[in-house]
Parts: structure tokens; C-alpha cells; sequence
């Protein structure tokens, strides 16, 4: 006959070990998430203030290599983590399997918006 779990090896067996979602909710994380998206709409602003501005227009590669050395770092981070490193198998099939879903659900929903939207009509 099938036990159900308590609440409590329920919570020992969580992956979500350690997250309280009152921390995110109000406190420091909070706080840290309106700094970034204040500094992400501010540099927005700006960057259409200053969209005439030629110098601006040059910046794009610089960008670019940027993001490329925060995506390095990142998987530096990454790699440093035993627990990332030691469950990657289980991670990266989830992983996997939530990018093949998406990318699914993405097609499907654009081969539905263009057999409504764009497709010629047949005339009779």
C-alpha cells in the first residue's frame, strides 16, 4: 500500500533546502532586486536620451565581449560549486528537458499565430 510522506520528510527531501520565501519577499533580496531593475530602467532612460549620440552606437561590441566574460565567470562559479558539479547529471537532464519543452511550446505557439495571422487565405 503507497505511505504518503509528512510534511516534514517532505521538507527534508526538498531541493529548496535552506530557501525561505519571507527573505525574498522583504529584506535584502528584496531590496537588491529594485536596486537592479532601478539601474536596468535608468540605463534604459539614458541610453534613449542619448540614442542620437554617434559615440553610443560603437559600443555594441565592447558589450558584447562583456557578456561573454560574465558568461566565463559564471561557469567559473559554477564549476567551483561541488553540489552543482556532483548533481550535474540530474540538473542538466532537467535542464534539458525544460529547454526541449519550451523550445516545443515555442513552435507550437508560432505555427498557431501564423495559421491565423499570416497564412493567405485560400480564394474560392
Amino acid at each position: 500500500m503507497f505511505m504518503r510522506a509528512t510534511s516534514a520528510e517532505r521538507i527534508a527531501d526538498s531541493p529548496f533546502d535552506g530557501f525561505e520565501p519571507a527573505t525574498y519577499l522583504r529584506g535584502q533580496k528584496t531590496s537588491e532586486m529594485f536596486i537592479v531593475i532601478t539601474i536596468m530602467f535608468a540605463g534604459i532612460g539614458l541610453g534613449y536620451l542619448l540614442r542620437r549620440v554617434e559615440a553610443l552606437r560603437a559600443i555594441g561590441r565592447p558589450i558584447t565581449w562583456t557578456i561573454y566574460l560574465l558568461l566565463f565567470l559564471l561557469g567559473v562559479t559554477v564549476g567551483g560549486n561541488p553540489e552543482i558539479v556532483n548533481n550535474l547529471a540530474t540538473l542538466g537532464g532537467e535542464a534539458l528537458l525544460l529547454a526541449a519543452a519550451a523550445t516545443l511550446g515555442s513552435v507550437l505557439a508560432a505555427a498557431g499565430v501564423y495559421h491565423c495571422f499570416f497564412r493567405e487565405r485560400r480564394r474560392s
